[in-house]
């Protein structure tokens, strides 16, 4: 029984579980691969920026005929033509609703004009 007072109690806030515990050992592992990888992508991104850069400067020694606005310079086409297809979709939506408009208006414009002018005697 003496033994029994060597133990320490254990508080329910500091058990763990098994579940936790793998967690963390797996986090504790993968840590290494994870920064590997991320330094990987800030590697290319850095190489990207970089070509960028050089390719604008590049663009602002050239001539007027050669040089692209800076709208020309584009990069992520696919990006593009999606905002270009929405910017059209939208235009069309706002011509529709606005040929909705002249309408009710020119019927609203009609019932007046047949229950008022046309109604009065010559």
């Amino acid at each position: 029984m003496e033994s029994m007072a060597e133990i320490e109690r254990v508080t329910w806030e500091k058990i763990k579980l098994y579940s936790e515990l793998q967690e963390e050992e797996f986090k504790k592992e993968s840590e290494p691969a994870k920064e590997a990888f991320r330094q990987t992508l800030l590697n290319e991104l850095t190489q990207i920026k970089d070509n960028l850069l050089q390719l604008l400067a590049e663009n602002e020694q050239a001539t007027d005929i050669e040089k692209l606005e800076r709208d020309e310079f584009v990069i992520d086409i696919g990006r593009r033509d999606k905002i270009e297809r929405e910017g059209e979709q939208e235009s069309e939506e706002i011509r529709q609703e606005a040929e909705k408009t002249v309408l009710r208006l020119e019927l609203l414009r009609e019932r007046v004009k047949d229950s008022t002018w046309e109604k009065m005697e010559t």
